[in-house]
């Protein structure tokens, strides 16, 4: 009989476990009281719709794969895999769930974790941060030396194919620099304000100027398009990103190159007997009307 409940979710769930080799080990019925959350799971739970769901199919026929977890103190366990599954159960009114029960340092654990949201759950659903968070931790994390050799094994014999599933090179590189990106640049990309093309060239910047930039252009009102922010990527390397340069390269506008801007040598007793002491400005008065005399005599 069909409740319209969507069994996707547990079927990609069960094709994990099989990976994890989860149905070779013995099951326990938990107390849910006594799972804690893992403190090394970088993303929400299901949204309301995805939720209900897995509540209803839950009710319907119980949590169908076990959740993984480790012990921790005082009798309590700390989940490594299921977190949804655990959620859920307690919202459908269950007491308990089964578990396999592993031992795991943190780092093992920590990345347990992200190879199962991986597997189960994909990446398209996150917001860009969140994806960005997960592919750095996942290809850098291999990288430590504090991961248990079964685990690194498995890792590195998934890294390009189903761990990050079939994430393209560019793709993975473009998310990779985007982590780099200060907090503000991160959330107008998530919050649909920036591309994320446009945030991949602005985190070849200092932090800090990647934040001066984002200011001058939320107070100028003008959107950072691909043009201005490899303009900007450019001009860091040669000059302080002032407001001025800044709002320049926002509004279009073109800086006169070196070659078009006039420069007058003075001799040094010239300078000396009629500039000393003054300003810039009152230089440049000097000499226009100087010039204004000339040419009109």
């Amino acid at each position: 009989m069909n409740l319209g409940i969507d069994t996707k979710i547990f079927d990609d769930i069960n094709a994990n476990a099989e990976l994890m080799d989860i149905d070779q080990e013995r099951i326990y019925e938990l107390d849910i009281e006594k799972i804690l959350p893992s403190p090394f799971n970088p993303i929400p739970l299901y949204d309301a719709e995805k939720e209900n769901e897995m509540v209803e199919s839950i009710k319907l026929s119980g949590v169908r794969s076990p959740v993984l977890v480790r012990p921790v103190k005082d009798g309590y366990y700390e989940l490594v895999d299921g977190h949804n599954r655990t959620n859920c159960a307690k919202l459908a009114g269950l007491e308990s769930v089964p578990a396999v029960i592993r031992e795991y340092s943190d780092e093992d654990a920590r990345f347990e974790n992200l190879d199962a949201i991986i597997q189960q759950r994909g990446l398209d659903d996150l917001k860009p941060s969140l994806k960005a968070k997960v592919i750095y931790e996942r290809v850098e994390g291999i990288k430590k030396e504090k991961l248990s050799p079964g685990l690194r094994k498995r890792l590195e014999s998934n890294s390009e194919t189903a761990v990050l599933n079939n994430i393209k090179r560019m793709t993975q590189y473009r998310y990779l620099k985007f982590y780099q990106c200060c907090s503000e640049i991160k959330e107008a990309v998530d919050g649909g304000k920036l591309a994320l093309t446009v945030a991949t060239e602005l985190s070849e910047i200092e932090p800090e100027q990647q934040k001066h930039i984002w200011r001058v252009s939320q107070d100028m009102g003008k959107k950072i398009d691909a043009k201005a922010a490899k303009l900007f990527r450019e001009k860091a390397r040669q000059y302080t990103l002032t407001d001025e340069l800044i709002e320049e390269i926002l509004l279009g506008k073109k800086r006169q190159s070196k070659s078009n801007n006039m420069r007058i040598s003075v001799p040094a007793d010239y300078k000396t007997r009629y500039f000393e002491g003054k300003s810039k400005k009152e230089i440049e008065d000097i000499v226009i009307k100087a010039l204004t005399m000339y040419f009109q005599s």
